[in-house]
């Protein structure tokens, strides 16, 4: 009998081995209920299953807080845009045809035109934010190829035999549009994958953000046509066209256009452009500056269910530290009075033995 109380006692010993080993593991670990989800017994699947949400929701509200990012940087370049645009009209509605003023805004058409290059090819993480689908190449020939695109050589001449000759002012811009809408490769200043893209050749979705449920919030933008918004109030039927084509227009002014009648009428009708791809860019501005705020108010969800899935995950998988360092004392005076039971029972089996 001495024998099997021996045995009783020490496979009692061992489950508070046992019991001691996991709770020092988990007072160690900081609370940690199991090593691995499979040691969670029933709880394990849905401790899986939270996890993967949480996995999912972190990857959304880090997505989307790019995507915040990525609108607001190109915010700040079409700000840019549509200011070039402001400017450069307010310079031609205070030309006065005299030789110093038309060289001045001569010379400053050329330069903007050669900042609205490098601006709509700007990046953002490496990537054309003007280029719709692709995102690799450049939308837009380089700044010093600007005043050598066949638009604005071609614009050039007509204004010069304007120059020479005079002539309908209606009839010069009607021709002017045409080169300035242009989709033609070496005529077009955009590339040839933007140039297919407006003539419907190639799938160009914009860029969007997803959010999740296979949604998402568009913040891409072109650089030969409009994204958020209508054609309504614009010559070409993009605000990006223009203000090139308004530019183009004041690079190639000259005494010899300023001398004609309606020389004043081409200027207006010139300011009128440039404003009209000012008003655009400011409207894909507030399209875009909507964009962010949703961006923005979906990372706050994803973040606000992330931190409640955290916490569900939590009771799952942790136990209270303290609550645990009492048990682990406690199986310890457990253990150290088995070891005690287990010398006694052992020195009484040996004595009936013998």
């Amino acid at each position: 009998m001495a024998i099997q109380g021996y045995q009783a006692s020490m496979v009692s010993a061992l489950r508070l081995q046992d019991r001691f080993t996991e709770l020092t593991r988990q007072v160690s670990s900081g609370g940690q209920r199991a090593e691995s989800y499979a040691g969670l017994g029933r709880d394990a699947a849905r401790a899986s299953s939270l996890a993967a949400q949480m996995a999912q929701r972190g990857e959304l509200q880090a997505v989307a807080e790019r995507g915040e990012g990525r609108a607001a940087y190109t915010q700040t370049v079409m700000d840019r845009l549509a200011g070039i645009a402001g400017q450069m009209a307010d310079s031609a509605a205070s030309l006065n045809g005299t030789m110093s003023s038309l060289s001045q805004i001569r010379e400053n058409a050329r330069l903007a035109l050669q900042e609205v290059s490098t601006l709509l090819n700007e990046r953002y993480e490496g990537e054309a934010i003007f280029g719709g689908s692709d995102l690799q190449n450049d939308p837009v020939v380089a700044p010093q190829q600007m005043l050598k695109t066949g638009m604005f050589t071609g614009i050039g001449a007509l204004l010069d035999d304007y120059g020479s000759q005079g002539g309908d002012i209606d009839a010069l811009f009607g021709q002017m549009t045409a080169l300035a809408t242009s989709n033609a490769d070496g005529v077009s200043p955009f590339s040839s994958y933007a140039n297919a893209a407006a003539e419907g050749g190639v799938a160009d979705s914009r860029r969007a953000v997803p959010t999740g449920n296979g949604t998402g919030i568009e913040i891409g933008l072109y650089a030969n046509r409009n994204a958020a918004v209508g054609e309504t109030g614009s010559t070409t039927g993009a605000w990006s066209r223009d203000l090139i084509m308004g530019l183009t227009v004041l690079a190639n002014l000259t005494e010899e256009q300023a001398a004609q009648g309606n020389f004043s009428t081409l200027v207006q009708k010139t300011v009128g452009l440039l404003r009209d791809a000012g008003n655009g860019a400011n409207d894909e501005i507030g399209a875009l500056g909507t964009a962010q705020s949703r961006l923005s108010a979906a990372a706050s969800q994803h973040k606000a269910v992330y931190d409640q899935v955290e916490t569900q995950l939590g009771d799952l998988t942790t136990i209270d530290i303290a609550e645990a360092q009492v048990r682990l004392q406690q199986v310890n005076l457990q253990l150290q009075g088995s070891y005690q039971a287990l010398a006694m029972l052992g020195r009484v089996s040996l004595v009936n033995y013998l």
